[in-house]
């Protein structure tokens, strides 16, 4: 996946592994890059990349990340949770 910094934009990286289904992986600035990611996928996001993650069917993704708490900037949500970090 391409990693396009955004500086002041979440703060930490995060990298993760894909355990099991198929998803489709976005990243980029202005107009998102959209990649079908399926199991077995590795990602690493540096700190300031645009990114979300939409899954096609059941999950599971182990991510881990830098210690920063509280710093999620949705910038688009389903759930009416846009320009906040409610979880």
């Amino acid at each position: 996946m391409p990693l396009e910094p955004i500086p002041g934009f979440d703060p930490h990286g995060r990298s993760g592994f894909f355990m099991h289904g198929d998803f489709v992986g976005d990243t980029g600035e202005a107009v998102l890059k959209s990649e079908i990611v399926s199991t077995g996928a590795c990602f690493h996001y540096r700190p300031g990349t645009v990114h979300r993650v939409t899954a096609l069917e059941d999950t599971t993704i182990i991510e881990v990340s830098t210690p920063q708490l509280d710093d999620v900037v949705r910038l688009e949500d389903a759930y009416g949770r846009a320009g906040t970090s409610e979880p």
